[in-house]
């Protein structure tokens, strides 16, 4: 693609413990939720495009959020479509076996069961990060929960969205929550 544009590309090898030697920084820097491991990637980038001498660079970053291109975005839809069905839930749930893949179908759609009985504003961010809420505070060795205010600013930028349209207000939950200002 470059060479088609004629443009100059420079790759950066990194491996994983390039990923875990900088999370640390990484996460420091983004001043933001931490939803995979490509945090650590993107700090890499810019570090490197810094020391190129660049003050900026122009990335797809921002354009599944502008342009509704998550699927999550669409199981919303399919949500608000089925919730008078919520009944239905937990009989598929309990057919599914479960898996430790998080790239099998059987997770996918185990997680989209998991959120549908969940408010909108926090099946969004179950959808996009790494837990569901109700396993939070096993993690955090039952410190906290769900109820204990861990959604407060989710639910903050929710509220002060004045979007009608469900998909609006999740594109601007996401740019809210995983894009710098």
């Amino acid at each position: 693609l470059a060479r088609h544009i004629g443009a100059d590309f420079t790759q950066i090898s990194v491996d994983s413990s390039d990923i875990v030697d900088t999370i640390s920084d990484a996460v420091y820097y983004s001043e933001g939720m931490a939803i995979n491991g490509h945090i650590s990637a993107k700090y890499i980038l810019n570090r490197e495009i810094r020391k190129a001498g660049y003050k900026f660079a122009l990335t797809g970053e921002g354009a599944d959020e502008i342009f509704a291109g998550y699927p999550t975005y669409q199981a919303h839809k399919i949500i608000q479509l089925f919730s008078p069905f919520g009944f239905i839930t937990p009989v598929v749930k309990g057919m599914l076996e479960k898996t430790n893949s998080n790239h099998s179908m059987k997770f996918k759609l185990l997680r989209f069961l998991e959120g549908f009985n969940h408010k909108d504003y926090i099946r969004n961010v179950m959808w996009r990060s790494a837990f569901i809420p109700d396993r939070i505070s096993k993690i955090l060795n039952n410190n906290i929960s769900v109820g204990d205010g861990l959604f407060t600013e989710t639910e903050n930028y929710y509220d002060s969205c004045d979007a009608d349209d469900l998909i609006e207000k999740m594109q601007y939950l996401d740019v809210k929550l995983y894009l710098q200002d």
